[in-house]
């Protein structure tokens, strides 16, 4: 009975603070502290779904309070990882009092932040149009952590903010200082974006630049792809099965199950070997296989040396098809290459694997507990599919890929 009582009080608070919405005046004491130990109640049951909705009644506070309690809950998730920083964004991106967006831009900029926290207020700040928040993802681009960088270009870059170009242009500089290509060939197309300009030399930007600032106000003088590839002409990247790899820290995952035998196995096999053969000077690799087990040639990021690519051929050409399709494992293994910031991932069949309790993984499932892995890592997930393998595969790389700052390619 008491339990009853407790969740008919606990949905009643959280219907009146959602009908009060953001903006409204932030919650009394008394009904914080009660929302806040509901919070809490959520957190104890394992209820993920009832902790979002809990979550999600803290954006009528509106406040620094509630700012950090919702991220002191993300940080401390441990399951259903992905919904909860979904919930924590969504309702921080609901909070636009002068506190609350303090409060963000500060968890963004500051030094001593942790990453994941970093991160989800960075999202926060690209889902949004005024110019503090602007200014603060301008000033996260002095962070030297590339996880750091990747999601603040991918903010500035969705909101195309004109008042971080001077940030960009500093970026720019440091790159050509400290070459990152992942990192590089976002700055350029964050720039592209906004501007809608392309110069080769930095001191052509800050000249342009000195006399152009427009506020974001975006001049077109072409399109952002035809820009691109002047940008990036003089550095052909390497491909797999057409696709360019741009990261210069990338880690290849084969399927390697037993659907894989023959023709699919062979043609895989070819592709890799020739992308490998292409790692550009100054890149750094490794390969896994991954079926029923996990086969990895190095369990670290190796320099594209001519004597490494040659071990790595090698190992690729003892590959051989047997077993299911464990993705999630080979994921998992793969996430655990230091340095990395590029998942190129091959398979012709839907994932398969089981939980420790025997339970087997569902597609949502894994999308989930990836995209939970990846937040703080902010890595791009390639998935390359045999399109004959059927709908439900295809459908799922696809997932896997727009889910990871990724691109799908089918292969025929």
């Amino acid at each position: 009975m008491r339990r009853v009582l407790a969740t008919l009080a606990l949905t009643a608070l959280t219907f009146s603070a959602l009908t009060m919405g953001a903006g409204a005046a932030p919650l009394k004491k008394k009904e914080f502290n009660k929302l806040k130990k509901h919070v809490k109640i959520a957190q104890a049951r394992g209820d993920a779904s009832l902790l979002a909705e809990k979550l999600g009644a803290l954006a009528a506070d509106d406040s620094k309070r509630a700012v950090d309690l919702v991220l002191k809950v993300a940080m401390g998730a441990t399951q259903s990882r992905a919904k909860i920083y979904t919930a924590a964004t969504e309702t921080l991106g609901k909070m636009t009092s002068a506190e609350a967006t303090a409060a963000i831009c500060a968890y963004a900029t500051k030094k001593k932040t942790p990453p994941l926290i970093k991160i989800l207020a960075i999202e926060v700040l690209g889902q949004r149009a005024d110019t503090t928040s602007a200014a603060a993802l301008g000033e996260v681009l002095k962070d030297g952590r590339p996880e750091i960088l990747r999601a603040a270009l991918k903010a500035i870059k969705t909101r195309r903010a004109g008042e971080c170009v001077d940030g960009l242009l500093n970026l720019l500089e440091r790159l050509g200082k400290r070459p990152d290509a992942l990192i590089l060939a976002d700055t350029r197309e964050a720039l592209v974006e906004i501007t809608g300009k392309w110069f080769d030399s930095i001191e052509d930007w800050r000249k342009w630049w000195a006399y152009s600032k427009h506020a974001g106000k975006r001049e077109v003088t072409g399109s952002t792809k035809e820009l691109l590839a002047t940008a990036e002409r003089k550095q052909a990247p390497p491909k797999f099965f057409g696709t360019e790899i741009k990261s210069e820290r990338v880690v290849f995952v084969i399927d390697v199950s037993g659907s894989m035998k023959g023709t699919r196995l062979a043609k895989s096999k070819k592709q890799l070997i020739q992308c490998i053969g292409a790692l550009r000077r100054g890149s750094s690799f490794t390969v896994s296989s991954y079926s029923s087990q996990v086969r990895i040639w190095n369990r670290k990021l190796q320099p594209a040396t001519q004597r490494n690519k040659g071990k790595a051929i090698s190992f690729v050409e003892t590959l051989r098809a047997q077993g299911n399709t464990c993705t999630l494992e080979g994921l998992t293994r793969a996430f655990d290459t230091t340095g990395a910031d590029t998942i190129v991932l091959l398979s012709d069949g839907a994932p398969t694997g089981t939980r420790k309790n025997g339970e087997r993984w569902t597609e949502a499932e894994i999308l989930e507990e990836v995209a939970g892995t990846n937040k703080v890592r902010q890595w791009r997930i390639h998935t390359f599919g045999f399109g004959a393998a059927g709908r439900n595969l295809v459908q799922f790389m696809k997932d896997l890929a727009s889910k990871n700052d990724g691109k799908f390619t089918q292969i025929d």
